[in-house]
């Protein structure tokens, strides 16, 4: 592609204001070659949107009307590769075009086998460390995970809600110094793309800030990408397992905006799955990844009754087509064991929900929705526990399974609920697991 194109390309993707040139400024620009008319086309305006001050500096070389005063493309991809692209770019890119000549699963193998190989590099690269890390994919590879990237559908992560301070939500992002304007300087590209940069101008509303920081390697997003656009077109049941752990995995390396934008829609999405092994692990796997959720934007306020909560209410019907009530089982089992920690996640938006409403990031008719969006969140946590436990004929240890999964986070439940449904629903409950008698 000719440099003046590429030019014009990278000047509209960073610009957000419309092409560079229309066709009547391009023969006006290219008409100053010819003549000093003054008032010919200058396309200065358009390229001072630009809030990146190389990619401005970037543009002007590549949109030269002297063809060779705009370089070649090995000399602009020397110079300038460092200033739109990480430092381990090259090599991640070397490695992706290793993995799109696999198949689906051997991707998600492969990815697994390096998964710390990657980490080395991005931390290396961090640091300033550039010593080369390139790996060498194999199409059939033997996973091997650490222990803490093993999965556990019997662990989640867990924290309590109650007894945080409400007020350390800090939401005066115009008085927080962090927030100020960032100097885009040359330097500061080398470590970053301009993309990242950009989200650095608007945070999202802090949600919980007391929960420990995860290390974060924005690289990862790349990979992550890969994960999930094969996770649907795997084959084998067992290697779909290994992409939810590894959708867990980059869930820790990644930030917030990953957490919901990439890795959440894509484990709701596997609720859908007709496997119930799948839709089990894709259950516990949410929960892992939502406790790691620290900030969201305010356009995610409703993202547990208007998208979590319905995608998990599915769960509960009777499989399409499936006889096999212990597969139908796994599920009913994964989800007694998180609704605890599902309604104490919700609590959490719900605490962040009211301080917001409450500032002046939502007007007070959204106040009063969100009231009645709590109580329809609770509504949903005592509809889950009211179904799980609900007596099965010839399924007294799932009945059992169940009903001790409910008790054993029974308090937690309770300071959700709330006293008025605590008092007329849950306690009656209690009683009627008393009165079920020794078999459970």
């Amino acid at each position: 592609m000719d440099l003046f194109s590429v030019g014009c390309i990278i000047a509209e993707l960073f610009s957000d204001s419309g092409p560079l040139f229309t066709y009547a400024d391009i023969i006006s620009y290219k008409g100053q070659s010819k003549t000093d008319d003054t008032n010919k086309f200058d396309p200065s305006a358009k390229i001072d949107k630009i809030k990146q001050k190389s990619v401005r500096k970037l543009v002007r070389q590549l949109i030269q009307l002297d063809p060779k005063a705009r370089g070649s493309v090995s000399g602009i991809l020397r110079g300038w590769v460092s200033m739109g692209f990480p430092s381990y770019f090259p090599e991640l890119y070397s490695d992706i075009l290793g993995l799109m000549k696999m198949d689906p699963d051997g991707k998600i193998l492969s990815i697994m086998e390096n998964f710390d190989n990657f980490k080395t590099k991005f931390r290396l690269h961090q640091k300033g460390d550039r010593s080369s890390t390139q790996l060498a994919f194999s199409p059939i590879a033997e996973h091997k995970l650490s222990s803490s990237m093993r999965f556990s559908s019997s662990s989640v992560l867990t924290s309590s809600l109650y007894g945080r301070d409400t007020e350390s939500f800090v939401l005066n992002l115009d008085k927080d110094p962090r927030f100020d304007s960032v100097d885009l300087s040359e330097s500061q590209l080398g470590s970053s793309t301009f993309f990242e940069e950009i989200e650095t101008r608007a945070p999202p509303s802090p949600v919980c800030p007391n929960l420990p920081i995860t290390e974060q390697h924005p690289g990862m997003v790349n990979l992550l990408s890969v994960v999930c656009s094969s996770i649907h077109n795997v084959v084998s049941d067992s290697i779909k397992l290994n992409a939810i752990e590894l959708l867990v995995a980059f869930g820790e390396n990644l930030d917030d905006k990953c957490r919901l934008q990439r890795i959440v829609p894509y484990l709701i999405s596997l609720l859908h799955d007709p496997s119930p092994p799948i839709q089990a692990a894709s259950i516990t796997a949410l929960v892992k990844i939502l406790y790691l959720v620290n900030t969201f934007p305010p356009s995610d306020i409703k993202i547990f009754p208007e998208y979590i909560f319905p995608a998990l209410e599915t769960l509960m019907k009777p499989s399409n087509g499936n006889n096999d009530s212990s597969q139908d089982a796994l599920v009913l089992c994964a989800l007694a064991k998180n609704i605890a920690s599902f309604a104490e996640l919700s609590g959490r938006f719900i605490s962040a929900k009211k301080y917001l409403s409450e500032s002046t990031v939502l007007s007070q008719p959204s106040l009063d929705s969100s009231l009645s969006e709590d109580f329809i969140e609770r509504i949903f946590v005592k509809r889950f526990i009211s179904v799980l436990s609900e007596d099965r004929e010839n399924e007294q240890a799932l009945l059992c399974d169940i009903r001790c999964a409910i008790l054993d986070r029974i308090t937690g439940l309770a300071q959700f609920l709330g006293q008025e449904i605590t008092t007329n629903f849950l306690i009656p409950k209690l009683r009627e697991f008393l009165r079920s008698g020794p078999t459970w």
